[in-house]
């Protein structure tokens, strides 16, 4: 495995862990997919890529969903090293 596999593989793993915040917060705030995707201007299909790992979250929409969910933006990354 090259270096270059080797961090794609760490990118990924942490779009997942990110997503799976995503949705831990969301559930624990008791939203909807689709209230959260109209808050960032973003279909109901997209979020869910977003909250799958599938698709990558972009710093911007990250921000509007912590401040959304009234968190910090740290709080995705929680248990990330």
């Amino acid at each position: 495995m090259t270096n270059k596999d080797a961090i794609n593989r760490l990118c990924a793993a942490h779009d997942r862990a990110v997503g799976q915040r995503l949705k831990a917060l969301r559930k624990e705030r008791r939203l909807s997919q689709t209230a959260i995707a109209e808050a960032l201007g973003v279909s109901f299909q997209q979020y869910q890529k977003y909250e799958n790992g599938k698709n990558r979250i972009s710093a911007g929409r990250l921000h509007v969903c912590a401040k959304f969910m009234k968190v910090d933006v740290a709080a995705f990354f929680e248990g990330l090293d």
